[in-house]
């Protein structure tokens, strides 16, 4: 037994690891014979890393740093120096490379991935990528204007990035809908879907519809809010009567299986819905939602809703915040142009020359009519999103700030007894 799973025996007595990263350790040792230890540290590192919400291992972030930084010192493993550990990776029968079989794939980038995650992140990259690509061919264009004039406010100091998200999101096969509380996500999205069912009815095609969240509760409040909202359209009883009135979770929508990782509904088998809708998209991980990608049509739309800023999902990988890392609400000169044949003018600045990766595809919902961005809470907000933690506590200490308190806790005891007596109130 190599010395280093006697060390990693060490962390997992001491609770520093699991039992998953022991044994996988285990596995590459029994094998593969005569295995490295730098093999068998990175392995078990990657494994460690997944469950820390990672999906991969990047080898120039912690080469030569200390591994396990909650363990005691004494059982601390300090990762080799960039170039040996990226040279005997490369070498090892354990590794291999993007396409490739293996227990760990090693890509480009010097980022080690379980052969799993790699996977998975590639089912879910080219799907995107796929469906980004396409656009819906036949719109009526005349039909979509007016409609959007009707169920959408014309504002003439800002932009409605409502008004744009939901244009978008009825000529592309992939939109991605990102804004933070009061923004108005599931208010557009139930416009977005009116507009859909207008376009079908216009061509005399029925239109399948599915409304879906990660968790019961979030599919219970989409389904909630949808059902309020339908009510208040402007639009007529036949198109009211059509809109979806029903929200389920992911694993019903794809088909879950006892005692399986696999869906009914997959590459195979695709959903037959002609629209999929996800909301609170920011807690889906990334193995959850290459499953969807999988089973979306290729001639379908996905519509994905959620706050790029909110909490990553439970599982590894931010899907969400990843794929929203560098929008900016600017679009290619031909969106641009089709945006203004529906009456929707957008700022020159809002127009790149070229193409870039995503970028039709992806609307930011910047004004919250909960709050405005200049009161305590909207700066608040703000500061929090951008990591400010020094201006988060001067507006919390701020005694002009009516809307903001802060209360200092020094024990547990002191938070139970604050949640207890809010919780009364």
């Amino acid at each position: 037994m190599p010395k280093l799973l006697n060390r990693l025996n060490d962390l997992r007595n001491n609770d520093v690891i699991a039992d998953v990263d022991l044994q996988f350790a285990y596995f590459l040792d029994s094998q593969y014979t005569d295995i490295s230890a730098e093999v068998l540290l990175a392995g078990c590192f990657c494994s460690y890393l997944y469950r820390q919400g990672d999906v991969c291992l990047p080898l120039n972030e912690y080469a030569g740093q200390q591994l396990f930084e909650e363990g005691q010192n004494r059982h601390q493993l300090k990762a080799p120096d960039y170039e040996s550990w990226f040279a005997v990776l490369n070498q090892s029968p354990v590794v291999g490379e993007p396409g490739e079989f293996k227990p760990l794939i090693l890509d480009s980038s010097a980022r080690l991935y379980l052969h799993k995650l790699w996977s998975y992140e590639q089912i879910l990259a080219n799907g995107l990528l796929a469906l980004s690509r396409q656009q819906v061919t036949g719109i009526n264009i005349r039909l979509l204007s007016d409609g959007l004039n009707r169920l959408f406010r014309n504002e003439e100091e800002h932009i409605n990035w409502q008004k744009v998200a939901a244009a978008c999101s009825v000529r592309n096969r992939l939109s991605v809908i990102s804004g933070g509380p009061g923004t108005g996500k599931t208010f557009t999205v139930a416009r977005i879907i009116a507009l859909l069912i207008e376009q079908a009815e216009e061509k005399g095609q029925p239109i399948s519809i599915a409304l879906a969240a990660p968790t019961g509760k979030a599919a219970a409040r989409l389904q909630e809010a949808i059902s309020e909202t339908r009510g208040k359209l402007d639009i007529s009883p036949g198109i009211r009567g059509t809109i979806p009135d029903k929200a389920v979770t992911l694993h019903q929508l794809l088909g879950a299986r006892t005692y399986t990782t696999s869906f009914k509904h997959n590459v195979e088998n695709p959903l037959p819905h002609d629209v999929v809708i996800i909301d609170e998209v920011s807690m889906v991980d990334q193995a959850l939602m290459s499953k969807v990608l999988n089973a979306v049509r290729d001639d379908a739309r996905l519509i994905l809703l959620g706050d790029k800023d909110q909490l990553a999902s439970v599982e590894a990988g931010s899907v969400l915040g990843d794929i929203c890392l560098n929008a900016q609400n600017r679009y290619t000169g031909e969106m641009y142009q089709w945006l203004e044949e529906v009456n929707i003018g957008l700022p020159k600045d809002k127009q790149i020359t070229g193409d870039a990766t995503l970028i039709n595809n992806i609307t930011l919902l910047t004004e919250s009519y909960r709050f405005s961005e200049h009161s305590g809470i909207g700066r608040l907000a703000k500061n929090i999103n951008d990591g400010n933690a020094n201006r988060v506590l001067e507006l919390l200490t701020d005694s002009d700030e009516k809307n903001l308190g802060f209360q200092q806790i020094h024990d547990v005891t002191g938070l139970k007894q604050l949640v207890k007596q809010n919780t009364r109130q």
